[in-house]
């Protein structure tokens, strides 16, 4: 079977072409023909050692093997761009699905086929605005079509598509289950965002426990968000009769305030009242106060 993607095997095969070297001549007994053969089609990654072989029997070295790989991984990449800013600009969205789905294939480079899904969605979540019904339909069946996107070397893209997919399907139960599929404890923005959600099915059970664990991982690693797990574990807390919400809720704002994150204080207010949660009036005005020289 020909390999059509842009994979080592198959720019392994075109330099031999190039250079009029037969398969044996690249294997010489080190390996069988049929590996190279394999490798070739893109059925399997070769070792570092044959690798190196292969590069040395080509006369490149493996940097100059990598570079070209990458060179037609740009090439595929500019191509799609063209191709979506073309689908774009005439409303043919749901071609714009299949086109991307056919072009992810092409490209071996994970980070660029990572950058390209998610300017995809970019485009996908502007195009349909507010009818978060087609956004959601669309997300699901990009990532039914390219599992790539929850890989784990896409840690980072993939928690924000994530996020992305929470957020706009209102926090499912579906979305919320996907979340699942990576350890979102040790991700506190995911953590956050999810919480948000079980917030709104009163579930503040599990709100507590997510906290707990994501407050335990991630102390002194992502303080900016710390703040918002202690006012989301105050607010589960008090719902549940338990005096040390007003103290994690009053730690929440005093964090935010030496954190220098005077934004919070809209956010935190916003969220108080949606949850229906009266801070004693003292602790209020001392809480708005921290933010006062900000």
């Amino acid at each position: 079977m020909e390999n059509t993607n842009n994979s080592i095997g198959s720019v392994i095969k075109e330099i031999r072409r190039e250079k009029q070297l037969t398969q044996n001549n690249i294997t010489e007994g080190f390996f069988s023909t049929r590996h190279l053969i394999n490798i070739e089609n893109g059925s399997v990654s070769p070792s570092t050692e044959i690798l190196l072989h292969i590069c040395q029997k080509l006369g490149i070295s493996m940097e100059e093997l990598f570079h070209r790989v990458y060179a037609k991984d740009q090439a595929a990449l500019d191509e799609i761009k063209v191709t979506f800013t073309s689908l774009y600009e005439n409303g043919a969205f749901d071609q714009i699905n299949e086109a991307l789905t056919e072009k992810l294939a092409q490209i071996s480079h994970k980070y660029i086929r990572g950058t390209i899904t998610y300017k995809f969605l970019s485009i996908m979540t502007a195009y349909y605005g507010e009818n978060n019904e087609q956004t959601l339909f669309h997300l699901e069946q990009l990532l039914e079509n390219n599992p790539i996107i929850l890989e784990q070397p896409f840690k980072d893209l993939h928690t924000n598509i994530l996020i992305q997919y929470i957020q706009v399907s209102s926090y499912s139960k579906k979305s919320l289950v996907l979340a699942q599929s990576i350890d979102f404890i040790k991700d506190s923005a995911l953590t956050y965002v999810i919480n948000t959600g079980l917030l709104i099915d009163q579930e503040w059970g599990k709100v507590i426990t997510n906290c707990r664990l994501s407050i335990k991982e991630v102390q002194n690693k992502s303080l900016f968000i710390l703040p918002g797990l202690y006012l989301q574990l105050g607010i589960s807390l008090h719902k549940m009769n338990d005096a040390k919400g007003l103290l994690y809720m009053k730690k929440a704002f005093v964090l935010a305030q030496l954190n220098g994150q005077a934004y919070y204080l809209k956010g935190f207010t916003e969220m108080l009242a949606y949850f229906e949660v009266h801070l004693p009036k003292d602790l209020l005005e001392e809480s708005q106060d921290l933010f006062s020289g900000q």
